[in-house]
């Protein structure tokens, strides 16, 4: 768990100026003065049992992505995508739509309260570990004069073996995560727009 605590704030801010804030709703681009506008969203996901090594692990090495989904305005996705131990600053999200471009902040740690449940001898944990925001500043192809606002978050996930003798979910009463259950999710959602 206290990795998962400490990869999460260097992800998110590797990753935040890139993400914009969760939303569920898809807004309909807009023509702006010197372009499009609209919604976009940015998610990442590590699951299964690299999501509960990565979670069980007490390093503070960075998260690997196996990729990054954009959708809304500018639909991409990049390769493998490496996140954390960078602070506050640039990042520059490479895509075949081409270069977005991205400040952020450096994220908070532990926003949320971990939410546990039990059932039987299983505890299941859920938190959201970072939240930032960002700033889209530029980019290239699709993304040229790329401006906007947004939020990114990072949560996660995990299912965990209650230890034996304990009654009560804990960090402190539980196993390393198993691979089912497994989750480690980016995610970033804001307005973007484009020349």
């Amino acid at each position: 768990m206290k990795r998962i605590l400490c990869t999460v704030g260097a992800l998110a801010l590797v990753t935040g100026a890139a993400a914009c804030g969760s939303t569920t709703t898809t807004a309909h681009p807009t023509v702006a003065a010197s372009g499009v506008s609209g919604a976009e969203t940015i998610r990442g996901t590590i699951t299964g049992a690299k999501a509960a090594k990565d979670l069980a692990s007490n390093s503070s090495a960075p998260l690997k992505f196996p990729a990054f989904v954009f959708t809304g305005l500018v639909a991409t996705r990049t390769g493998k995508l490496t996140l954390g131990g960078q602070k506050a600053g640039k990042h520059t999200f490479v895509t075949p739509a081409g270069n977005l471009v991205v400040s952020h902040s450096s994220g908070t740690k532990g926003q949320g309260s971990p939410v546990w449940h039990r059932a039987g001898k299983l505890c299941y944990f859920q938190q959201v570990a970072t939240k930032g925001t960002y700033s889209a500043i530029g980019g290239t192809g699709k993304f040229a004069g790329a401006k906007g606002t947004g939020a990114f978050s990072l949560t996660i996930a995990a299912t965990m073996p209650l230890l034996s003798g304990k009654s009560k979910c804990s960090a402190r009463n539980t196993g390393n995560p198993e691979a089912s259950g497994a989750s480690i999710v980016f995610l970033a959602a804001g307005t973007l727009a484009v020349k």
